[in-house]
């Protein structure tokens, strides 16, 4: 054949032809390793999934099914051409046979559920209740089946014939994060292999783009180097995926040995480190966002400070054990647990613990807290200094912070003149190093006597608080007969007890008749329970402790069935630092109580305020630090009678707030396992919950009494009492949809989602080559021409293969020319790419016009040339034209 010469202005000669002068051919392995890689994946995905729950299947069955599916479409994938026919009519034939036993899928899915529930939550509950045991291994294999098919089609077509991760990743990664969403670890091994399949095949897909786009094999010219695209069959693709998966196993393996041989240990801060990490992935939950990244944020060393909200979020909760303030107590050793709150909070919704509307506190009685001086904080220690002044003592704490940003008190807090005062919840001293003079609440009257009516005939030497009183006894009412200046008579609606003094503590009189009204707002805000089944199932369970609605009760009688309530709680419930989470669908109250009977302090606070709501006692939940009578020991003693004790983040905790008519809010312990001077210390340590003023987590720190109010509670066990069984089969309320309705949207739904990926597909392929073929550079566009021109003719059998350029433009010539295009059209169109590629001689754009003019003639002709079936073929499943 005469060759044309071709010179051009670099000095390099062009001939209408090259040869290659390479080895003999050797043997091709791509296929065979491509399906290595899928099978490693395939069985990988598999074992991972079930190796994290304790499934009841026919192994055997699914393994039979895993590897004869996987022959099929290994077989399939390898042969591609005509084969692919068969794969894609098995995609309907997979849709029919899902259809056909859609019944035994949908109740294999809610046996394989309650599994899943059961692992993650920790329970011996059923989500689904009322399935009947005997169906549970062919249901449970039946989804499998089909779940197994689908793997196949998915992980050995786009491994073998197109390497793709997308699809891949979104069938095989969400088996995965089943377990890991949930905290239940995976197998190293198969992880692993996991992770190595996903990153081998994205090297698969990305080493050269555009390899499986169809086009045809060339040279690449870079400089004066000529490189050999991978259609020449010089490839190494399959190469590099083996060699990616046995990298990142051999260096697991490795790592894994040479630990196990050196003996190498991490440094504690380091295993602190990985603990942080790994618990906050974990325990990472989209349900509960804000906390989740801020224990991510965290165990990186950044803070981000973002408040949790929900209850039962969190399957368990762990400490750094780091200190997160320093508290130094004057007054001597401390013969009570001393509780420093940070945050109280009212409502109940929703699984949350809110403040108060804001409304609220437009009542009446906030206006007198400031007019006269005395809030609802002051009130126990001004009524403990009057009813016990023989044993009445002021004490003082400074609190440093350390690793916490909210403000510290305790409780019987006594003004100063340096406090300022949050709503009727907490006092501020405000300063990082805040101080506080406060009394130890030892003895607070356990009742407050009640007789019919009582007058005080008062002789009152501070004008002061004469004045004050006959201001507050006028605005509000009360029957006031004055009989001199300095002398007067009261007579009041609230009864007071005769231990206090009122002639030597006006200030406690004052105090009296202010929470006389703040007591009103208390019953009608304090005492709200949300009105729901839930609620009313935890009623109807403690209804043999909780007595019926009272609002007038003595505080004895208040205390005594506080301690039933405790008494009971611990008696149904298991105190420990990983209940689980709690369900979305469940209210955190009815579970903890009535189905998991295990939580911490959180729960326990939680559920004892609702229950004491429920009998008519106000109460509200409070958060903060506990510092026990062990704490004031030799080692924290600063020799001057002060002490200065390390409070850590395992001393965080939760507890009830009760208030006691004629006293006030003090704390009431609900939590189990708490002894007299000690707490128990946590038997993990990891990342530390935060408590804030609506923050669910807190710590299992225990508490001593606090006076009379606090009972020290012994653990004990019990049978656990069962929750009821829901009516509806499966457990839980929701949209009945008909069966057949069922059946008609599980073959529409899928149907319809096929088009669309179809449809889709097209229309991305078509306006991507499209866009290839008009934008860029001259050199590209007639490029991406040439090769669309070499798919097409493919279409109609015409093959290059191992033709050189020119002669696979001669051969195409005397196949298809005259017919499919004009004559010698393709072959002007072949000279331009060859100038283009090797010659540095950019095509015009009369030249590129004609190209593109020639390929969209080209698809036409072979499109009308083409029956029915392949016309379907080349529109949406080759989206050629």
């Amino acid at each position: 054949m005469k060759k044309t010469i071709i010179q051009n202005n670099n000095g390099i000669t062009i001939c209408d032809s090259i040869v290659m002068s390479v080895k003999r051919r050797s043997l091709n392995l791509r296929k065979a390793e491509a399906a290595a890689i899928a099978v490693s994946g395939m069985i990988a995905v598999i074992n991972s999934f079930l190796g994290m729950f304790d499934f009841y299947f026919d192994s055997t069955l699914l393994m039979f099914a895993a590897i004869g599916f996987s022959i099929l479409y290994i077989t399939l994938s390898v042969i591609e051409g005509k084969a692919l026919w068969v794969l894609t009519a098995s995609i309907p034939l997979y849709v029919f046979c899902a259809y056909k036993s859609f019944d035994k899928i949908s109740l294999g899915l809610k046996y394989v559920y309650n599994v899943i529930y059961s692992a993650a939550y920790e329970t011996s509950l059923n989500y689904y209740k009322r399935l009947a045991p005997e169906n549970e291994e062919e249901c449970v294999t039946t989804l499998f089946v089909f779940a197994v098919w689908l793997l196949a089609i998915v992980i050995y077509y786009f491994t073998i014939c197109r390497p793709n991760p997308v699809l891949p990743l979104l069938v095989t990664f969400p088996i995965i994060e089943i377990g890991l969403y949930h905290g239940i670890e995976i197998p190293v091994f198969w992880g692993v292999l996991v992770v190595a399949y996903w990153i081998s095949l994205l090297g698969m897909s990305t080493i050269d783009v555009g390899e499986y786009s169809g086009g045809f094999g060339s040279f690449v010219r870079k400089d004066n180097l000529f490189f050999p695209k991978r259609q020449m069959k010089l490839k190494i693709t399959e190469k590099c995926g083996v060699f990616i998966v046995a990298v990142v196993l051999s260096i697991s393996f490795i790592a894994s040995s040479v630990m196990k041989i050196t003996d190498y240990e991490r440094s504690d801060e380091l295993n602190q480190k990985r603990k942080d990490i790994t618990n906050a992935f974990n325990e990472f939950s989209i349900d509960d966002l804000p906390s989740s990244l801020e224990k991510l944020s965290n165990a990186f060393g950044l803070e981000l400070d973002m408040k949790s909200k929900k209850l039962g979020s969190m399957s368990s909760i762990k400490y750094k054990n780091t200190t997160d303030f320093t508290a130094t107590f004057s007054g001597g050793r401390y013969e009570n647990a001393v509780y420093i709150k940070n945050g109280v909070s009212s409502l109940y919704d929703d699984n949350e613990w809110k403040s108060l509307d804001d409304e609220a506190y437009d009542a009446d009685v906030f206006d007198d807290f400031e007019k006269y001086g005395i809030y609802p904080q002051d009130i126990p220690a001004i009524i403990y200094k009057a009813s016990n002044q023989m044993f009445y003592t002021e004490k003082s704490l400074t609190i440093d912070n350390k690793n916490t940003k909210s403000s510290l008190s305790p409780y019987g807090t006594i003004n100063t003149g340096n406090l300022d005062y949050i709503t009727d919840t907490l006092v501020s001293e405000g300063d990082d190093n805040q101080r506080y003079t406060f009394t130890e609440l030892e003895y607070i009257p356990d009742a407050i006597p009640y007789p019919p009516n009582r007058s005080y005939s008062l002789e009152l030497t501070d004008s002061d608080y004469s004045t004050l009183i006959r201001d507050f006894c006028n605005v509000n009412n009360i029957e006031l007969y004055e009989l001199s200046s300095d002398y007067f008579e009261l007579i009041f609606r609230y009864k007071f007890s005769d231990r206090i003094d009122f002639y030597s503590n006006p200030d406690a009189l004052l105090a009296m008749l202010i929470e006389d009204k703040y007591s009103r707002f208390v019953y009608e805000n304090y005492l709200e329970v949300p009105d729901t089944a839930a609620m009313d199932e935890v009623r109807e369970a403690y209804s043999d402790v909780i007595p019926s609605y009272l609002t007038d009760m003595p505080n004895l009688n208040k205390l005594q069935i506080l301690n039933n309530i405790r008494n009971k709680m611990d008696d149904s419930s298991v105190y420990t630092l990983s209940p689980g989470k709690t369900p979305r669908n469940r209210d955190f109250v009815n579970h903890f109580l009535l189905e998991s009977h295990k939580g911490y302090c959180v729960h326990y606070a939680t559920a004892g305020v609702i229950l004491a709501r429920m009998a008519g006692i106000p109460a509200r939940y409070a958060t903060g630090y506990i510092i026990t009578p062990d704490d004031f020991n030799t080692q924290n003693s600063n020799g001057n009678g002060t002490y200065s004790i390390d409070v850590k983040d395992n001393r965080s905790h939760a507890w009830a707030e009760i208030y006691l008519d004629g006293i006030g809010w003090v704390p009431f312990e609900f939590t189990s396992g708490y002894s007299p001077s000690s707490s128990p210390q946590p038997t993990s340590t990891a990342t530390r919950t935060t408590v804030t003023t609506t923050a669910a987590s807190t710590t299992a720190s225990s508490a001593n009494k606090v006076s009379r109010t606090v009972a020290v509670i012994t653990s004990t066990t019990s049978p656990v009492i069962m929750a009821p069984v829901s009516d509806d089969s499966d457990g839980h309320d929701g949209i009945k949809i008909p069966p057949v309705v069922k059946k008609i949207l599980a073959v529409i739904i899928p149907f319809l989602l096929l088009i669309a990926f179809i449809l889709i597909r097209r229309y991305v392929s078509i306006n991507s080559r499209r866009r290839r073929m008009t934008t860029g550079s001259g050199t590209q566009r007639i490029s991406h021409m040439y090769d669309y021109a070499g798919l097409l003719l493919s279409e109609i059998g015409i093959e290059r293969c191992e033709r050189q350029y020119l002669e696979f433009a001669e051969y195409a010539e005397n196949c298809a020319g005259g017919k499919y295009f004009p004559s010698q059209s393709f072959s002007k169109m072949t000279e331009s790419v060859l100038l283009s590629a090797f010659g540095n001689t950019p095509p015009s754009a009369s030249e590129l016009q004609e190209c593109l003019a020639f390929a969209d003639k080209l698809a036409e002709n072979v499109y009308k040339n083409t029956g029915f079936f392949g016309r379907l073929s080349l529109k949406y499943l080759k989206c050629v034209i």
